[in-house]
């Protein structure tokens, strides 16, 4: 079986290509992503172009593979309060409970989107693992869906936002054409949105850099040279209109497989950008709003 970090590897190569536009003193150049000791210094230096240019770099945070009131969720929600900062919640209904209803709802600018139903592969070995596949019948699949959306708006209230965040950023054709029939308004997967509205009605907002690095066991964090490279030519593609200028650059982290490294990565980088007047976080009711273009 292709395992996850390969799916995200694909899917990141088929989103950014081999080489990293990088600004430079004379211009807009290809060059390949520099490993740099200390990562900070590019990203600053982007925003400040974006604070000379008077424009507000967005930013979201997504957090997957959520499903109960966990030690892990609840120093999430430490760095949440302790930065004020609006996280969306990428809620597998299956593994929902109670406990983590609960716990939502004392966090400020906590939002709950749907990840997947059960978080279980169904592609057949030497596919890509995917939960929401084109292999089992139609019905079963849509079926699953709905029943994992209607959990999710009993448990979360007003908290749950009705967007689809698939496992393994895997959904087939067919069932992605019935986004806005299932009732979701929002949609997210990884890398620059080719477009904003991929289904009528339905708003796509991606992940664009994972923090943990799924290839090492247990997991690890990403090298944080390449997960600020990342970031930082995402909003440089954004400045320059490369890509959507209007898409949010998101953060995608998964609080259960956090090192030391991730959590000590996420405070640097969290403390840096809450000191940057360019800087604006998004919630998911502004990133997936309940009336999106139709």
């Amino acid at each position: 079986m292709i395992s996850r970090r390969k799916a995200l590897m694909t899917a990141t190569a088929l989103a950014w290509g081999p080489h990293a536009l990088a600004e430079t003193g004379t211009g807009v150049e290809r060059q390949r992503v520099p490993v740099r000791r200390e990562p900070w210094p590019p990203l600053l230096a982007e925003l400040n172009r974006w604070r000379a240019s008077r424009r507000k770099a967005t930013l979201w945070w997504r957090n997957d593979d959520i499903g109960d009131a966990t030690p892990p969720l609840m120093r999430l929600f430490e760095l949440v309060k302790r930065w004020r900062l609006p996280v969306t919640l990428s809620a597998t209904p299956f593994y929902a409970t109670k406990a983590l209803a609960q716990a939502v709802e004392r966090v400020e600018g906590a939002s709950v989107i749907q990840h997947g139903y059960a978080h279980v592969n169904h592609a057949p070995k030497g596919q890509l693992e995917c939960e929401l596949d084109a292999v089992r019948p139609h019905a079963v699949v849509a079926g699953e869906i709905n029943e994992g959306m209607k959990r999710l708006r009993e448990l979360h209230g007003a908290r749950f936002m009705p967007a689809l965040a698939p496992p393994w950023y895997c959904i087939a054709p067919r069932l992605k054409a019935r986004l806005a029939e299932f009732g979701f308004t929002g949609f997210s997967q990884y890398g620059p949105r080719p477009r904003r509205f991929p289904v009528k009605g339905v708003t796509e907002v991606n992940g664009h850099v994972e923090v943990v690095n799924w290839k090492t066991s247990p997991p690890s964090r990403n090298d944080a040279s390449l997960i600020v490279s990342f970031i930082t030519r995402h909003l440089t593609y954004r400045r320059i209109r490369m890509v959507d200028p209007d898409e949010a650059t998101g953060i995608v982290t998964h609080h259960h497989a956090h090192d030391a490294a991730c959590w000590s990565f996420l405070e640097g980088f969290f403390e840096r950008l809450a000191a940057h007047p360019a800087v604006v976080w998004q919630n998911a009711r502004s990133l997936f709003p309940a009336e999106a273009a139709r």
